[in-house]
């Protein structure tokens, strides 16, 4: 109970709240009815913030405020062991168990999830801890050390034991002062799912809009979290083909795909270390800085200073051919009639505009199949389809087998269950599936693609390296066109045989951020109301680009180009 504050609990166990104006040696005084009550704690130096004092023992407790999972987005709430802040325990309280809460006693499939909450007080940024105070939730495929990882399969959770230690890249921001309130859905073995393929637990709920859009998958707690509570600071999830991009895009956040290898995924379960990355989501370009070059590598810091750089603005254009909406998120042609553009595409336009401006340069429009297949590889297809598009899947179904452990779990698992078998989705099943079909020789082929295509990307469409200049690459996330998560979509796609725009970030391992912009209005088929759905943008760059695009952001943000986003349905 000692980190816990509840109505219960405080009735019961206290009769004073003294809070601290600044960290000081203090005499509580404790007020009942009938005595009054001195405790010393002349022996102890307490930190700003409220604090409980038990009138039984004298002793004093931090307390934390109680917040209900509308949203559906945490696995588990969570509490630090007060020895150790890198090492956890399971708080299990729902909304119907709460004293705080006047909720009649809900069905156990509709409980809502109680996170404990410390108060910001408790942490004043230094130099050593810039991120104290600041409260973050975690993808539940990192390990926290003393909790169990479900890896979005309950299954999974079952079979494993609590896990020794916390993945290095959390424990690099518990030294840096942030705190950690829980851990957050993901779907099944992170994989692309809608929200009526996820077995075990609930999808999480988009707030944005009328609460009815699909939250996209993988890292959907996390996004769903940021997006939905003003109480959390930034949630940290991970991304292999797009799983914190588009997140982000349709949630209305900031999100980020770092360079490939640049951050530890030690402790992180994912299909291949390959292509996985561990990223973060916030409402706030500065924020979203601060936490981000936190978990990036003092190599990662730019030589040139934020004053000095030059930026080339590389601006993907769909052909005069193709109708909107593209096949991929491509940018109006400059030749097609502007009158026909969405509200969307004139906020983006808006935007881009700005950003020409504010880095004082000029969009050079062009067309990536055109691009292509003038300046292909020797021996590629004329498509990008074709020389790309097999790639992603084929390496992630393989190496979640054979490298992301599932093979060895599903032995293990049949083997503590008589032979049995664990509860999987179809969908992941028959990924899976593909995976066992494949040969070595096949993946060889597949990893020699992707070296071709990343060479290019390097060479071609960035070009020459230019110290001076930092190249980015931008191209529209999301539309804020509505998704509805009980559409089901005509044919499942198992296997995606199609390029990506998210491949810049995979296959070439670019630092690839979803920047929100905006929000566009519409008219909710469910509930007949106006609503308003996020308008984003990607920004990609060269490998080791990620500090300049963080000040980029930071910088739009302080030029009023960019505002935070609020949680809730709104963004603004």
């Amino acid at each position: 109970m000692s980190n816990l504050c509840a109505k219960g609990f405080l009735e019961k166990m206290m009769s004073g709240v003294v809070p601290s104006s600044k960290p000081r040696r203090l005499h509580f005084e404790v007020r009942t009815d009938t005595t009054i009550l001195f405790i010393n704690t002349s022996d102890r130096k307490l930190a700003n913030g409220p604090y409980v004092v038990c009138k039984a023992t004298g002793r004093i407790h931090p307390v934390c405020r109680l917040y209900k999972d509308t949203h559906h987005a945490f696995i588990k709430a969570i509490l630090p062991i007060r020895t150790r802040k890198d090492n956890f325990r399971t708080l299990n309280l729902s909304a119907s168990e709460s004293p705080l809460s006047s909720m009649e006693r809900l069905p156990s499939s509709s409980k809502q999830r109680m996170v404990a909450v410390p108060s910001r007080l408790y942490s004043t940024p230094s130099k050593s801890r810039p991120l104290a105070g600041l409260r973050i939730a975690v993808k539940d495929n990192i390990h926290l050390q003393g909790l169990k990882t479900g890896y979005g399969n309950n299954a999974w959770h079952e079979l494993y034991p609590p896990a020794k230690t916390t993945a290095p890249a959390i424990k690099l921001l518990l030294a840096a002062g942030a705190v950690v309130v829980g851990k957050l859905k993901t779907s099944e073995f992170c994989e692309g799912v809608d929200p009526h393929q996820w077995i075990g637990s609930t999808c999480p709920v988009n707030p944005r809009g009328d609460g009815e859009q699909k939250p996209s998958s993988s890292s959907t707690g996390s996004a769903v979290a940021a997006a939905a509570y003003p109480w959390l600071d930034c949630t940290i999830g991970t991304d292999t083909g797009g799983s914190i991009r588009h997140p982000a895009g349709v949630n209305g956040l900031f999100g980020n795909r770092p360079t490939q290898t640049a951050i530890s995924l030690v402790g992180v379960l994912g299909a291949t270390d390959l292509l996985n990355t561990l990223g973060i989501f916030t409402r706030d370009a500065t924020t979203f800085g601060k936490i981000g070059t936190q978990l990036l590598p003092s190599s990662f810091q730019p030589l040139i200073p934020r004053e000095a750089r030059k930026y080339k603005l590389l601006y993907p254009v769909r052909s005069l051919q193709q109708e909107h909406p593209s096949p991929h998120r491509w940018f109006p042609n400059p030749l097609a009639d502007a009158s026909k553009l969405t509200e969307a595409e004139k906020k983006i336009e808006a935007f881009v505009l700005k950003l020409e401006q504010h880095l004082c340069c000029e969009r050079t429009a062009f067309n990536l199949d055109e691009l292509w297949r003038a300046m292909k590889p020797r021996g590629q297809p004329d498509s990008l389809d074709e020389a790309t598009g097999p790639i992603y899947s084929a390496l992630v179904s393989y190496s979640a087998l054979h490298e992301g452990g599932i093979n060895d779990f599903l032995a293990s698992y049949a083997s503590s269950h008589h032979g049995s078998a664990p509860k999987l989705s179809a969908i992941v099943s028959q990924r899976l599936e593909y995976g066992r079909s494949l040969t070595r020789a096949q993946i060889a082929q597949h990893l020699d693609s992707m070296a071709v295509f990343a060479r290019w990307v390097e060479n071609v469409l960035f070009g020459p390296p230019d110290e001076e200049a930092i190249t980015l690459l931008i191209f529209p996330q999301s539309f804020g066109r509505p998704n509805y998560r009980d559409d089901i979509p005509e044919h499942e796609c198992v296997v995606y045989d199609k390029f990506s725009v998210y491949s810049f970030g995979y296959l070439v391992g670019c630092p690839d951020y979803t920047v929100p912009i905006g929000e566009v209005p519409f008219v909710s088929r469910v509930t007949g109301k106006a609503g308003y759905l996020p308008v984003s943008l990607s920004m990609v760059a060269r490998r080791g680009n990620d500090v300049p695009l963080f000040d980029i952001l930071t910088l739009l943000e302080e030029k009023g180009v960019l505002s935070a986003v609020k949680a809730g349905r709104r963004m603004y």
